[in-house]
């Protein structure tokens, strides 16, 4: 009987962890959010030599929290074999009680590379992280 048991406790822990797993906090991006829904939501982006941009989703829907605060800072790093490699800090308003928001061209993006967008409150603490690829014409 024990060695029906254990295993069956340990299949049941995996599956309840992973349930929560995908209700996690998650920041991503699509070419724009209209009319209530998300338009090329992707992780890689093409943008000309004039510089190009994109809109930043947060996700906090099924984790039981709403981001909290009233302000933000989407924190803008460049990945790069050296490390990460901050480019900018785009503040935005938000309300307490949402847990669904987007950032509508939050970034203007000038060259390719993988990038990586930090959401944070103003205390520091990390509200979500998302990364994207970008590519040029």
């Amino acid at each position: 009987m024990k060695k029906i048991l254990v295993p069956v406790l340990f299949a049941v822990v995996i599956l309840a962890l992973s349930a929560n797993v995908s209700h996690a906090q998650k920041l991503y991006f699509c070419e724009q959010y209209k009319d209530g829904q998300e338009i090329g939501k992707s992780d890689v982006f093409t943008i000309g030599s004039n510089g190009g941009y994109m809109t930043c989703m947060i996700d906090l829907r099924g984790t039981g929290y709403t981001i909290g605060v009233s302000s933000v800072d989407l924190l803008i790093y460049k990945i790069t074999s050296d490390g990460d490699v901050y480019q900018d800090t785009k503040p935005f308003d938000v309300q307490p009680d949402w847990d669904y928001i987007f950032f509508d061209q939050f970034y203007t993006f000038y060259s390719a590379g993988k990038y990586k967008v930090v959401c944070q409150t103003k205390d520091g603490s990390s509200v979500a992280t998302g990364r994207v690829t970008i590519k040029m014409r």
